[in-house]
C-alpha cells in the first residue's frame, strides 16, 4: 500500500490514517485505509489508531 503525504493527498484520497492522534497517510477507498490502519495495529497492539473520512470531519468541524 502507498502512503499519500499531506501536500501530495490527491482529491481522491479521502480516507485518513491517524497513528496516536498525528496524520500518517490518506487513501482513496476506506478498505485501503482500514487495511493500512490494521497493519499498524498489528504492528503495535497499544497504538492508538483512526481512520475517517475527511470530509465528514471537515464537515463536522465547521458547524
Amino acid at each position: 500500500m502507498a502512503n499519500i503525504v499531506p501536500g501530495e493527498a490527491a482529491a481522491g484520497a479521502n480516507f485518513v490514517v491517524e497513528l496516536g492522534g498525528k496524520f500518517n497517510a490518506a487513501y482513496p477507498s476506506l478498505t485501503t485505509a482500514l487495511g493500512a490502519g490494521i497493519e499498524l495495529k498489528n504492528k503495535n497492539e497499544h497504538a492508538e489508531v483512526k481512520v475517517y473520512d475527511r470530509n465528514d470531519r471537515a464537515m463536522a468541524q465547521a458547524e
